[in-house]
């Protein structure tokens, strides 16, 4: 009687063994050659990568999470590798030597003449439908169409490639953000609001942002304005988080320089109005007893044309 309890745990020990077995290992036939439509891993769906797997759902699941984040070559040899906490001791198969992964990012700059990668980047690309992969032939290309993809925002692009199963073109839209690339002013501190003397306070960075007229970029003006809130570190400067501060207060001595081509005068005078950077105000000339209009300048300074 012990002996068949010993023989009888035994073969449900081993009947175990085998489940996790198969539970840690499995394989997959992947594309010769992998076009990935989104650069998110969510709302992504694992299909179109491969041709046959063993893998239980979760597993391609996570594969295909994983191919979101390769561009290039990968080898089979080097798959766990590359990946060696993501696949959580899955061993995975792969059945070809090496395939390829190309990012859509990518193909939308070597594709595209008019966008430059140096002044631009994609952000939030979303393909439309049920599709995150393209699978293709090692050799196959694909046509990219892109209205108005020289400037930033939120543009739909459209991929035409050959189905050889279907023997006909396929088309799949995909939607993203075009990002340009731009020296912006970002904080170094936290700055409390009502804050002036900035330069102290930002440096000049290159971001990645979708509306550039949004943001405040003139490092050298910077010093005529206030905070009209709490700007966080790090965070980026826009226009609306500043108002311009009066450089010229009513029936104050002022600087005043006449200019007329090549030649510049200067003289001092009393303003007779209140003023910000870029603003026209009267001004009075102490000598002669005259107003003259003079365009604010600087603190207590104004230029006016002869």
């Amino acid at each position: 009687m012990k002996k068949i309890i010993q023989l009888g745990t035994l073969f449900f020990l081993s009947l175990n063994l085998e489940i996790l077995a198969s539970e840690h290992a499995c394989k997959i036939s992947m594309k010769e050659k992998i076009l990935v439509l989104s650069n998110s891993i969510e709302n992504l769906h694992p299909v179109d990568f491969f041709t046959e797997s063993n893998c239980q759902k979760e597993t391609i699941n996570q594969i295909a999470k994983l191919l979101i984040k390769v561009n290039g070559n990968l080898r089979q040899d080097s798959f766990h590798q590359t990946f060696p906490e993501e696949l959580n001791g899955i061993k995975v198969e792969i059945n070809q030597r090496s395939f390829q992964v190309v990012k859509l990012e990518e193909l939308i700059f070597s594709n595209t003449r008019q966008i430059n990668h140096k002044y631009f980047s994609v952000n939030n690309l979303r393909p439309v439908g049920n599709r995150s992969f393209i699978g293709l032939k090692k050799n196959q290309d694909v046509n990219i169409i892109c209205q108005k993809c020289d400037s930033a925002g939120e543009k739909n692009i459209k991929i035409i490639y050959y189905d050889e199963q279907t023997n006909r073109d396929v088309t799949v839209w995909v939607t993203a953000v075009f990002l340009e690339r731009t020296a912006l002013l970002r904080s170094k501190r936290a700055i409390m609001t009502q804050s002036s003397d900035l330069e102290k306070n930002f440096e000049l960075q290159t971001a990645d942002v979708e509306n550039p007229s949004e943001y405040f970029r003139d490092f050298e003006r910077i010093k005529f304005y206030k905070t009209n809130k709490q700007i966080d570190e790090g965070e980026l400067l826009k226009a609306c988080d500043l108002i311009a501060m009066n450089l010229v207060n009513y029936n104050s001595p002022v600087k005043i320089i006449f200019k007329a081509n090549n030649l510049r005068v200067q003289a001092e005078g009393i303003s007779k109005q209140s003023g910000k950077i870029g603003d026209e105000i009267k001004v009075l000339n102490p000598k002669s007893k005259k107003e003259l209009i003079g365009k604010i300048t600087d603190f207590n300074t104004v230029e006016a044309q002869i």
